[in-house]
């Protein structure tokens, strides 16, 4: 199944020792590797695809699966197909494939599959090699699952919500799009997030989105910045950030929130003294 290149720096193997190093590597690969017939019998199979399998040892694998399509492939009508693409070509054909094990269970494992052949172009054999692959498809599958959580998250949050990947938006949910007076449909770029910004503020927040890249932020840091929305209005943003790498990739996540409200209100209480001196005075010309 494997053929051993020889080494010219060492004496030549007896044929003895070759069988002898080729079985240990068969019978040692961290990978299963056997051999079948066409019609759905094991020839060879080393410990790791028997263990994998669910059997005790490869004898053992060998003597009780007498029907690969019914024991072994949870569509039985696959294995089939399988055979079928791989004896059409003479490269090593890839499959991903649901398989179960002696007691039942299911497992997701890839197929690397050839054909050997006889002089006259006859099927003799199946080579191929197995590789559990469930770990890696279960995570995945959970990856795929927090992205969903994530992104019915963002878009269901009552605050703004953006992620930045290398200084452009990555994400932008529909709370800080309507906030800004964005289209929901559309995609802002950096220029465009800049352009909103009020004027006294523009410089500053075009030099904090073109930095945040390289910044790196283990609690989050609040900054207030004021903008002119695209339908005119004046708007007064709390933003709240922080930083993580994924796969070294950095991302920076901007929380914001209007805080226009707070901010007149306080103006209000500020102009309240000025108001009641005001007030006061005039009710003393009255009564003078």
């Amino acid at each position: 199944m494997f053929p051993l290149q020889k080494n010219i720096n060492h004496p030549v193997e007896s044929e003895a020792q070759t069988d002898n190093r080729y079985y240990s590597i068969f019978n040692n690969a961290p990978i299963g590797i056997f051999r079948s017939t066409p019609a759905g019998k094991f020839i060879e199979v080393n410990k790791t695809l028997a263990m994998l399998l669910g059997y005790g040892s490869p004898q053992e694998a060998l003597e009780q699966i007498t029907d690969i399509s019914r024991q072994i492939y949870v569509q039985s009508l696959k294995r089939q197909l399988v055979v079928s693409q791989t004896e059409s070509s003479d490269q090593v054909q890839i499959f991903e494939n649901v398989y179960k094990r002696k007691n039942g269970e299911h497992f997701i494992a890839n197929l690397y599959l050839k054909v050997v052949k006889g002089e006259n172009g006859e099927t003799l054999f199946l080579e191929g090699m197995v590789e559990d692959i469930t770990d890696r498809k279960n995570q995945e599958a959970r990856l795929a699952e927090s992205e969903l959580k994530y992104k019915k998250l963002l878009e269901e949050a009552p605050v703004g919500i953006m992620l930045l990947k290398d200084s452009q938006p990555e994400l932008v949910n529909k709370a800080l799009l309507n906030m800004l007076g964005f289209n929901s449909a559309e995609e802002p770029k950096t220029e465009d997030i800049c352009g909103v910004a009020h004027q006294e503020h523009h410089k500053t927040v075009q030099e904090r989105l073109e930095t945040v890249k390289n910044e790196s932020i283990t609690h989050p840091v609040t900054s207030h910045f004021k903008v002119n929305t695209l339908d005119e209005k004046i708007m007064h943003l709390a933003e709240y950030k922080t930083t993580f790498e994924v796969n070294n990739v950095k991302y920076t996540q901007l929380i914001v929130q209007d805080i226009t409200g707070i901010i007149e209100a306080e103006k209000g209480k500020k102009s309240w003294p000025a108001k009641m001196s005001t007030s006061n005075a005039n009710c003393n010309c009255s009564n003078g």
